[in-house]
């Protein structure tokens, strides 16, 4: 990892997220956190809890539906520093940023046949974690920290649009810098061995997409992966905060020689292993 003169600085969780790479802007506001929280807690707590299955999942469904029938139906406008932060500020956990079709345990599995497939990629590409440098754009809740903390990582930098989440992550990953920032604004600082960006990019849109590729593809060696999830054919979304992105959408700032798919042994979602080393 090489850290240039991008104005970055590290562990960026403050209250003021100035106009260095922790983001442009002032003083990130979020409307009334914490009586939303309030009003959302009894229904988390039903969602965690091990008791009452049926009814457990009854409620979190119903849950569920009201919300996507609020999105399908007022389809506010994707807005997304204010959308994150607002997210972040009601809780940390996969109601968070997960599939809100699932709960708790339905996300943790999805997320670890995803995770069991990354890192069989890992080990068949015979990249050591110890040995590397990881930045991961969008850390959320810390699920992909966690992973690459425990294969080894020293060297790791999270890049997440909330404020809110990089308040709750420092803490629990003390050895680990994070940074609040728009990976879709501002360039990453330096070179990575490794760039992460899992279930992040249908988040990301339009021009806002591509300008994020070009910050990733000046922060990447000859040598680093960048591995990210990918819709196999396109897909129209119906609520306003997703927008998938075929092959051919990286393709659009990555050469294809670069973008390899994933193989999918655990039969996690599709990914691609984006890197000049695979065009030779």
């Amino acid at each position: 990892m090489r850290l240039g003169s991008s104005g970055f600085r590290p562990r960026c969780a403050t209250v003021t997220v100035s106009d260095s790479f922790c983001g442009p802007g002032s003083k990130s506001q979020v409307n009334g956190p914490e009586k939303r929280k309030r009003e959302r807690e009894p229904l988390r707590q039903i969602f965690k809890s091990g008791a009452g299955g049926t009814g457990r999942a009854l409620v979190h469904k119903l849950y569920w539906y009201a919300d996507l029938a609020k999105e399908l139906l007022l389809k506010p406008r994707y807005r997304p520093r204010e959308f994150w932060e607002r997210r972040h500020a009601q809780g940390h956990d996969f109601w968070t940023v997960g599939r809100r079709a699932f709960d708790e345990d339905g996300n943790e599995a999805w997320y670890d046949k995803l995770s069991q497939d990354l890192v069989a990629e890992f080990r068949a590409d015979q990249l050591d974690l110890r040995r590397l440098s990881v930045c991961e754009i969008g850390a959320g809740i810390g699920y992909w920290t966690r992973l690459v903390r425990d294969l080894g990582c020293e060297r790791y930098l999270g890049i997440e649009i909330a404020e809110a989440a990089v308040q709750w992550l420092q803490p629990r990953f003390p050895g680990y810098d994070f940074s609040v920032a728009d990976a879709a604004e501002v360039p990453l600082p330096g070179t990575w061995d490794v760039i992460l960006m899992i279930h992040v990019d249908e988040h990301i849109h339009g021009d806002r997409f591509r300008a994020a590729l070009r910050h990733i593809k000046a922060a990447m060696s000859p040598s680093t992966r960048f591995f990210t999830t990918y819709r196999t054919e396109a897909t129209v979304s119906g609520v306003p905060y997703v927008e998938y992105h075929t092959r051919e959408d990286f393709a659009a700032v990555f050469p294809l020689s670069w973008i390899k798919l994933v193989p999918r042994p655990n039969v996690g979602d599709p990914m691609l292993s984006i890197s000049a080393a695979h065009a030779e």
